[in-house]
């Protein structure tokens, strides 16, 4: 009995042993984690103000008080609320993500309204659009709000924007009380902002039949990327698109459907037509124009979307956006990931896409030139790259699974010698005894050498011969 008993706290030491071998192989494995994660955070500390490419949002909302107080007048303001923002929360924002400078607009600012209201509500927008860009001339620029139900109204209201104000350009909707850019009642507006060569941003709307198409599902979700592009084909298949070509059209989303479904356009516009009283124009022709809008790649980072977009137009011709507050700014962080690990941009195409456009956009703004020089070439680095470069991310990741595996490794081997020493000494004890008890032993070395960790079990057979040969002699 007495050897039994001590067979059995040779086991149970050899358990317990091994626990606290597996305790502290998960204990290392935490430590080493925590370093690297305090090796990220050192080299951000001190690299957080090292300069890098710049980067300039197009597409990003404001919600002005004045706005705010005539929409809720008017019961426009959805059912959930609008998201909280202002000038010192979105100036938080840019910073958090390295954004060098937000353009502001609110496109469809107007719609509910009409008449001098209308005028009004423009012009106050317009005015604090204004005075924003003034307070923050290197952080901020702004597309102008339009009174879109008069177009005498709108064209007023643009001159006085530009020429006045100093705006970068001027925002409207993909359609107008269900009439769409391209339709030739907007001929007039349209000449007048070819002749300026006017920045247009052109925001989806709801289309006309919205409640009948949307089968509940919210209009950002599906509708209004086909409002897009039915903007975007409107404008190529009308001819206006060609007519006023010295307009910087700026399609929001990655224009919806259009970099998808270019191809079938042009391939059926020849086939059934451009519409009533429209020329049929050549499948090149369809192309063609379809590749002269820009496009902004606001929730429109994804491989699939940039792979397609690269078809139809070059980098020069895409720009980043974030549409915040409307999108959270959770959604910026992955987006500017998705754009910068798209292994088929260069590294000269990624910087074009995150500034060399929209500067190009803003020939007629030299206030804009300011932009550059603010950041003194580059941006502070955001919370996703927050890593050292020379090492990048993935190759940390790498260390410490390296790292990990050889810990466990190394508390194996020792669990094993540990294992060896128990089992080995249980068994000599029962020989020493003989009989049932070095049989028993044999049992309980086995059991022992089991117990540990599951590198351990491939040691077995070792385990119980050494035992097997200490009762033999």
């Amino acid at each position: 009995m007495q050897t039994d008993e001590r067979l059995h706290a040779a086991y149970l030491g050899s358990s317990i042993e091994d626990a606290n071998v597996s305790c502290s192989v998960l204990f290392g494995q935490i430590c080493i984690r925590t370093a690297v994660c305090l090796v990220r955070r050192g080299s951000n500390s001190a690299g957080f103000n090292r300069k890098v490419e710049l980067m300039i949002d197009v597409h990003s909302h404001v919600l002005l008080p004045i706005w705010l107080k005539a929409a809720s007048t008017a019961g426009e303001v959805p059912p959930g609320g609008t998201p909280e923002w202002s000038v010192e929360k979105h100036l938080a924002v840019m910073d958090r993500y390295g954004i060098t400078a937000s353009v502001l607009s609110w496109p469809r600012a107007t719609h509910f309204l009409k008449g001098q209201a209308a005028r009004d509500l423009a012009r106050e927008i317009n005015e604090e659009l204004a005075g924003i860009v003034t307070q923050y001339p290197k952080k901020f620029g702004a597309f102008a709000a339009l009174p879109l139900d008069d177009l005498n109204a709108t064209v007023e209201e643009a001159v006085y924007a530009l020429d006045v104000l100093g705006l970068d350009g001027i925002s409207c909707s993909s359609n107008i009380d269900g009439a769409y850019l391209g339709d030739s009642r907007f001929d007039e507006w349209f000449a007048e902002m070819d002749r300026r060569a006017v920045t247009l941003f052109v925001h989806p709307a709801l289309p006309k039949a919205v409640d009948q198409v949307a089968s509940g599902i919210n209009a950002a979700i599906l509708e209004f990327m086909f409002d897009t592009t039915r903007m975007a084909t409107n404008m190529v298949l009308s001819g206006a698109k060609r007519r006023f070509s010295n307009i910087r059209m700026i399609c929001t989303h990655a224009g919806g459907t259009v970099p998808y479904l270019a191809s079938r356009i042009s391939v059926l516009e020849p086939i059934f037509g451009a519409g009533p009283n429209r020329p049929v124009q050549t499948a090149e022709q369809v192309l063609e124009g379809l590749g002269t809008f820009y496009f902004d790649l606001t929730a429109s980072t994804a491989a699939a979307v940039l792979d397609a977009l690269r078809h139809l137009v070059p980098p020069s011709q895409l720009l980043a956006g974030y549409d915040f507050p409307l999108m959270p700014e959770t959604t910026i962080g992955p987006a500017i990931g998705q754009l910068e690990r798209y292994p088929n941009f260069s590294t000269e195409e990624r910087r074009m896409i995150l500034t060399g456009t929209l500067a190009s956009c803003f020939l007629g703004s030299p206030q804009r030139a300011n932009w550059r020089s603010h950041a003194g070439g580059g941006r502070r680095v955001p919370p996703h790259e927050q890593c050292p470069r020379r090492l990048g991310k993935r190759w940390i990741a790498l260390f410490a699974d390296l790292t990990c595996f050889f810990w466990t490794k190394l508390c194996e081997k020792l669990s094993l010698e540990r294992s060896f020493g128990y089992a080995e000494e249980a068994v000599q004890r029962g020989a020493d005894r003989g009989g049932a008890s070095s049989d028993r032993s044999v049992d309980v070395a086995g059991q022992g050498n089991a117990c540990g960790l599951p590198g351990s079990r491939n040691f077995a057979a070792e385990l119980l011969s050494r035992a097997q040969g200490i009762r033999r002699t």
